[in-house]
């Protein structure tokens, strides 16, 4: 639950309260909540047409808990008509959010997308530069057996056979190599 609530929700407790979701297609939406020492932190998120190009978030912070907010794929975001840059810092309150990301949700791999759909030659050529156990995942049989697996699932399962998990820059830039990707496939679309 640990991993659902600092990923998927993105509740970071560090100096300063971090609200960071990973928005992600294959939940849509999600909701949850946890007690702090100041009350009750709520946050829930949902991406709202088919296309994954238009989020909302409601996020009900508690007294004397300012939280910076990280949305992904977006440099700025309205909060209650407001724009807001991407981390800024929001005063406790209720508080609901809403933009449309730089790239839609729908259709984009990311960290979280199960083995079986990276199907393109292209993305096994660059996972195999930034993936430190990718080469033993394309060993004979490891695939099918994985394919169910998202890369984050599998950075902690490697560690039981020696490597390393991913780190924070690792997962940033195999990220941003599909949102590259993606922007590319999109642009290709548009082309036709």
């Amino acid at each position: 639950m640990q991993w659902s609530y600092e990923y998927l929700l993105g509740i970071q407790q560090k100096e300063q309260l971090i609200i960071a979701p990973r928005i992600t297609p294959k939940f849509r939406k999600l909701a949850g909540y946890t007690d702090l020492n100041t009350g009750q932190l709520a946050i829930s998120w949902k991406i709202e047409d088919r296309q994954g190009s238009q989020v909302s978030l409601k996020i009900d912070i508690p007294y004397d808990n300012p939280a910076k907010i990280i949305l992904p794929n977006t440099k700025e975001w309205k909060d209650n008509g407001i724009v807001h840059q991407n981390g800024d810092v929001l005063a406790p309150g209720h508080h609901e959010i809403t933009y449309q990301p730089t790239v839609a949700f729908i259709n984009t791999y990311s960290v979280h997308t199960a083995l079986k759909n990276f199907n393109d030659e292209k993305i096994n050529n660059k996972l195999r530069e930034l993936v430190p156990f990718w080469n033993f995942i394309e060993l004979p049989g490891n695939f099918d057996h994985f394919k169910e697996f998202s890369l984050l699932q599998l950075s902690n399962e490697m560690k039981g056979i020696g490597f390393s998990p991913l780190t924070h820059e690792q997962i940033k830039k195999i990220d941003a190599y599909f949102r590259e990707y993606s922007k590319n496939k999109i642009m290709e679309k548009d082309d036709k």
